[in-house]
């Protein structure tokens, strides 16, 4: 099945605040919803009298397609092409799951030709793996290891502190690590499945929680 593929220059969110910018957007045709088209508005009786009679005819894929194009695809778009459904790049999606990671959906970027379909920045997917995964993930971390910090202080467990110490440091420094490691990794799918928070949980203490 076939998909329009257009770029928006500008994008302002307004729920979020956020501002984008070049945002490969996708369209994907109803082609159950045709529309019906007059093929002609006489026809010949059995009389052999010509009578006012319109004939219709559905549309075709192709005029389905022009139709959207011309009613939906905004006026400051870009770079719009058509692409069949297989050619696009992977997009997070995860059948086990029905979920779909948002870092690499964003990160498709439509090529200026106009002749290819959308491929996938890997700069742009490992920053908003980073910005939009990783980071947010840390965070909620370091607020329950400050939790159980000060559970050890008013405890005055001093070599717990000392260990959730050790585990914060590292938690600090997980967003240059995971960048670093990230530039290795050139495969999307393979940068989709790297996630440094579970290592880093992984290889916690247990007793850290207790």
């Amino acid at each position: 099945m076939k998909r329009i593929i257009y770029t928006i220059p500008f994008l302002y969110d307004a729920e979020s605040n956020l501002v984008a910018t070049d945002v490969c957007a996708v369209l994907t045709p109803n082609y159950k919803q045709r529309n019906q088209l007059v093929v002609s508005d006489s026809a010949i009786g059995d009389n052999g009298e010509e009578r006012s009679e319109a004939i219709y005819r559905d549309e075709t894929d192709d005029e389905v397609l022009q139709r959207i194009m011309e009613k939906d695809i905004p006026a400051d778009a870009i770079n719009i092409t058509i692409c069949e459904e297989s050619d696009l790049p992977y997009s997070g999606y995860r059948p086990e799951t029905k979920t779909r990671t948002e870092a690499m959906r964003n990160s498709w970027v439509n090529p200026p030709d106009n002749t290819s379909p959308p491929i996938i920045d890997m700069a742009k997917a490992r920053q908003a793996k980073l910005d939009l995964e990783w980071r947010p993930r840390r965070l909620k971390i370091l607020a329950d290891l400050d939790i159980e910090y000060q559970r050890a202080d008013e405890a005055g467990n001093a070599a717990k502190k000392n260990l959730i110490a050790l585990e914060k440091q590292k938690l600090r420094d997980m967003p240059v690590v995971a960048a670093s490691t990230a530039e290795t990794i050139a495969d999307p799918i393979e940068l989709d499945n790297y996630d440094p928070v579970v290592e880093l949980i992984a290889n916690m203490p247990v007793e850290l929680f207790q």
